[in-house]
This record gives structure tokens, sequence and C-alpha cells, in this order.
């Protein structure tokens, strides 16, 4: 029987090799403060049962926490609204500040997916002529003629390159 505590152990030791890279990143920056590059999130036409995608990026942030989750990836987060409570807490952790987003969302919109029975009425389909359903199969021709390649000259004309020197002497060379 195997723990799971390796993989948490090896887990832990990449989220803070991440979180201290971009701290020794951050320690030599002249401003270090957070800033919010975008946050983006639809909160228009949410159903009840359906997702919320969270898109975001921070300047000179180590890690973030959305709703007591750590993560040090900017990847979009999506949630689904059925199981997660309103509002969504996010935090941004930086060089010794943080900063608290909260995020709202109302599913405003429902779906009705009960099930349905379909009732037609007054219908008059009568056929006095039954006819008999003919199904032929026409012969199909297939002609395929054959490619034909023209093969055109390419003509190079090769012109003679003449170099006009002056002989000299060895003293001119001097």
């Amino acid at each position: 029987m195997f723990s799971n505590y390796p993989t948490y152990l090896i887990n832990q030791l990449h989220f803070l090799k991440i979180v201290t890279t971009r701290f020794l990143k951050i320690v030599f920056k002249s401003n270090r403060a957070i800033k919010l590059v975008y946050l983006n999130h639809n909160a228009d036409l949410l159903f009840e049962s359906s997702f919320l995608v969270i898109k975001y990026n921070f300047q000179n942030a180590l890690f973030y926490k959305i709703n007591n989750q750590t993560t040090p990836s900017e990847t979009p987060k999506v949630f689904n609204l059925s199981v997660i409570t309103n509002p969504i807490e996010f935090v941004v952790y930086g060089f010794f500040e943080k900063q608290t987003y909260y995020i709202q969302f109302e599913p405003a919109l429902t779906l009705n997916s009960k099930s349905f029975n379909t009732s037609i009425s007054n219908l008059n389909i009568e056929q006095n002529n039954p006819s008999k359903l003919n199904l032929s199969i026409k012969t199909i021709q297939n002609k395929i003629n054959t490619p034909k390649i023209k093969n055109q000259t390419i003509i190079l004309n090769n012109q003679k390159i003449k170099i006009l020197t002056q002989p000299f002497n060895q003293k001119e060379f001097i």
C-alpha cells in the first residue's frame, strides 16, 4: 500500500519552487506592487447548472487563492455554479502584499429540462389511390479524362562577366 504523502510532498515542493523563483524575480524590481492586468468572468447569461470561467493575469503576483484553493498558475479556472457559493473570493498574493477580489454572480436563467409529450390532433390523412412505390437505379456513367501535362521550356541566358583591370607594377602596389 502506498500513501498519498509522497505525491503531496512533491506537489508542495513544486509549488514552493515556483513561488520562490517568482519572489526572486520580484525582489530585484523597482516596482514590486501587484498590478491587475485583466480579470475577466462572464456573469451574463448564466444558468443554474452552468459553469463560470475566470480568466486573470496580474503583474508581480506570487500565487493565487481562489475559494480556498491555492494555485501558482494563471490558467483560466472553471467553476460549476451548482457547487460553489456566491461570491467567489479571489486573493492575489505578492511581495509582502495581498489583494482580495470578490466575484459576484447570479444565475438568472433556468432551463426547463422536464420530459414532454407531443400530441397531434385534427389530422386528416387519407390516401385514395395507393400507388406503388417504384425504385429504379439508373446507370451512372463515369468518364475520367487522362490528365495532360504540358512541359514548358526554360531558357537560361548566361552572360559573361568581364573584369577590366589595369596592370600595375610592384612600385605602385607599395
